[in-house]
């Protein structure tokens, strides 16, 4: 296959000519028909909030099988096309929802429901939420991430990863004090796929902008997973899925 002799090579430079904070240590590159379908929303009914039309498309939940709780993040839409992203919990494995919580509705874009779905991750092990959108706020369009420290109660004040015109998609994971955030890079011609990276469970981003695919890159719809020091990270690339698995440094 020499398009994915080729991919590997220039990712493998990539990580060569940077000191990552990864040590990248697997590429493969699955064909179209291998490739695995993103998960359906599993749950038929948001909350409801008044004034603002949920974006049903536009939700995702974080379901654990280890325990019976359950998170779930969407976009809905004011009059004005504005947004409030809101999150809620459920105890039930998303049998019922409790009131939705505001993570950030300092949205200006006008754009609806014609945006990019956030993301969410759920660490029961000190019971943060952790939440990462792209959104036009008032100091400027970007990708933005919120975490909530007392189970999903209340969203903190939102933290910049990168400002950028374009609307990207994003993934979040987490496994106790680290967070891993994988992002189409906005400001990249094409779609450059790059990673953040916090160990102080989404307080800051130690690093904002870690190189996971080539330059000339056109990604799309990224994915990361976070198991203790273990990262993989997976993105759409012409008619197949690009996955990278590596090792945190520090």
């Amino acid at each position: 296959m020499p398009c994915r002799a080729s991919l590997v090579a220039a990712l493998a430079i990539v990580t060569a000519c940077a000191a990552s904070p990864v040590e990248w240590r697997t590429t493969e590159v699955v064909r179209g028909s291998e490739a695995a379908a993103a998960p359906a929303w599993p749950f038929a009914a948001l909350p409801e909030r008044a004034g603002a039309r949920p974006c049903e498309e536009l939700a995702r939940s974080a379901v654990r099988v280890d325990t019976p709780v359950a998170f779930m993040t969407w976009w809905a839409v004011r009059p004005d096309g504005g947004a409030l992203l809101l999150a809620a919990r459920s105890d039930d494995r998303g049998a019922t929802w409790g009131a939705p919580v505001p993570v950030d509705t300092l949205d200006r874009g006008g754009r609806g429901c014609a945006r990019p779905a956030p993301s969410i991750a759920y660490d029961p092990a000190g019971g943060y939420v952790h939440v990462v959108y792209f959104l036009d706020a008032p100091e400027g369009p970007g990708l933005f991430f919120s975490h909530s420290m007392d189970h999903g109660r209340s969203f903190h004040s939102p933290v910049a990863i990168v400002y950028g015109e374009r609307p990207v998609e994003a993934s979040v994971a987490a496994d106790h004090d680290t967070v891993a955030v994988a992002y189409v890079d906005p400001n990249s011609a094409r779609g450059r796929v790059l990673l953040a990276l916090s160990r102080t469970a989404g307080h800051i981003f130690e690093e904002k902008a870690v190189p996971v695919s080539g330059s000339d890159g056109d990604g799309a719809a990224p994915a990361v997973a976070l198991r203790g020091r273990t990262v993989s990270v997976s993105w759409r690339e012409g008619a197949g899925v690009v996955r990278r698995e590596g090792v945190l440094r520090n």
